[in-house]
């Protein structure tokens, strides 16, 4: 039996926990040209990760689960949708928008030890 197992048999006694709620961001680009009186849809920026040696740090705050959901803070999309045009620009191109769209983020993190049989 693992202990994974022996914990199903029981009530869990959590400790330590912590809960709570914030905002994370992914950076949107759209170029504002209109063709057929149409201008393109939002779509994400398209990244590996925020801090893969793209040069952008994870916030102070929340980076772990940031990290594991693959967002980012309010600036670090900035920064992500500020260096996608740049490159866009940079090739040629131009009538790039960008923006950071928030969403709300809710944790649930427990611990519980687990007992060793004697």
């Amino acid at each position: 039996m693992t202990p994974a197992d022996k914990l199903q048999d029981k009530e869990p006694k959590y400790c330590p926990t912590q809960s709570g709620t914030f905002t994370g961001y992914y950076a949107e680009w759209r170029t504002t040209r209109v063709i057929m009186g149409v201008s393109s849809e939002w779509k994400r920026v398209k990244i590996k990760d925020v801090g893969d040696g793209n040069g952008i740090p994870y916030p102070s705050q929340f980076k772990g689960i940031l990290h594991t959901i693959g967002m980012s803070g309010y600036h670090q999309a900035m920064a992500l949708g500020h260096t996608f045009a740049a490159f866009f620009e940079a090739n040629g191109e131009d009538g790039v928008e960008i923006r950071a769209v928030p969403y709300a983020i809710a944790y649930n993190i427990k611990a519980e030890k687990i007992e060793e049989e004697e």
